[in-house]
């Protein structure tokens, strides 16, 4: 499930935890958990609050500046990719 959510989150599929847990079919306490669990352990970099102002972000349409935006770090990127 780690993996499948990294994966997720990398491809730019998620647009916060709600969606994240939706597609995993958890709860959304339980995605979040998942989330600050992942950032804790060096794979994803710091959830931040988006701005009703992004647009640059590929996001933008889906989220609307009311999800929290998720980035892969090397660590995360690795993860994804090793076998």
């Amino acid at each position: 499930m780690l993996r499948e959510a990294l994966t997720l989150i990398g491809a730019g599929q998620v647009t916060g935890v709600d969606d994240l847990a939706t597609r995993l079919g958890l709860s959304s306490s339980l995605a979040g958990q998942l989330v600050d669990d992942l950032v804790r352990l060096g794979y994803l970099q710091g959830a931040s609050t988006c701005t009703s102002t992004c647009r640059s972000c590929p996001l933008s349409d889906g989220c609307a500046g009311m999800s929290q935006v998720f980035a892969l770090t090397e660590r995360g990127r690795r993860a994804v990719t090793s076998p």
